[in-house]
């Protein structure tokens, strides 16, 4: 699913947020950015995610997608089940593994 913009978070930001590779999201039909919708979980931290996010790198969003919801070989579980159980450390290890490939 995607949410228009981020908890909380202003279109201007969400922009400067995807330049800065904070923010994983996609482009709509009328320009504006669409992010995935556990930015607006209120489980997960944004800051957490939005590290995350730029551990990944210029990575284009599907493949920032893919790595937060595909199940992890070195994290046994999906890294957004992991952030949800406060293993920010390993989750963001994951993602710089992640971005090397």
């Amino acid at each position: 699913p995607l949410a228009r913009v981020a908890r909380g978070v202003r279109r201007q930001a969400s922009r400067a947020g995807v330049k800065a590779n904070r923010l994983c999201a996609i482009v709509g039909p009328y320009g504006g950015n669409y992010s995935r919708a556990y930015y607006a979980d209120p489980i997960l931290c944004r800051r957490t995610l939005e590290q995350v996010s730029k551990a990944l790198g210029s990575l284009p969003a599907p493949s920032k997608h893919h790595f937060f919801t595909s199940k992890s070989t070195v994290l046994q579980e999906t890294p957004l089940d992991a952030l949800r159980m406060g293993r920010e450390a390993e989750v963001l290890a994951a993602a710089a593994g992640f971005a090397e490939r």
